[in-house]
């Protein structure tokens, strides 16, 4: 579950009806139907939007996320040009989502943070796997499909049972080491 930022709404997975992304008033209330297939649901910092993965979070079956207004409406897809992408997450302005994103089977080749804008346009690979695999020396598959939390220009995420922050902001994206317990 994810709680929107003021509080007052839930969304939700559901399997019920073929599986969906649910909303339910924090307080109680009759729970509605978002939008059918979506998992992983992300409100965006307003509380406008939800982000959402539809597909698999197994790197192996198709995925993509994509962002919806809350009060329903047509669902839009972000980062059409990544084969698999998972795990949504947006900035702190609300202009992007962070997301996870695989390409192939070696994770550090392959699997990868990148960064979309809202309004779309093309991804942007962070490099923050390259510098954690280098770091951390830890598998890479201990922090994939991990959301992040992206707040203050920094990127806030779990591996190895520790948590750590990496310097990531715009306007390029791109992730600055060392990452911080």
């Amino acid at each position: 579950p994810e709680f929107s930022p003021d509080g007052g709404l839930i969304a939700y997975r559901s399997e019920r009806d073929g599986g969906g992304i649910y909303l339910v008033p924090a307080l109680g209330g009759e729970e509605r139907l978002l939008v059918r297939g979506g998992r992983l649901p992300r409100f965006s910092p307003d509380g406008k939007y939800v982000a959402y993965t539809v597909g698999s979070t197994n790197w192996l079956i198709r995925s993509k996320i994509y962002v919806i207004p809350v009060g329903g409406g047509t669902p839009r897809e972000l980062a059409a040009d990544s084969p698999w992408a998972a795990w949504p997450v947006f900035s702190a302005d609300g202009r992007y989502v962070l997301f996870e994103r695989a390409d192939g089977p070696d994770y550090t080749k392959y699997h990868d943070w990148w960064v979309v804008p809202v309004s779309g346009g093309p991804s942007v690979k962070t490099g923050a796997y390259e510098i954690l695999a280098n770091q951390l020396k830890i598998p890479l598959h201990n922090f994939g499909g991990v959301t992040p939390e992206l707040l203050e220009g920094k990127a806030r995420f779990t591996a190895g049972g520790r948590i750590f922050e990496l310097d990531l902001a715009g306007p390029d994206w791109k992730a600055h080491g060392p990452a911080r317990p």
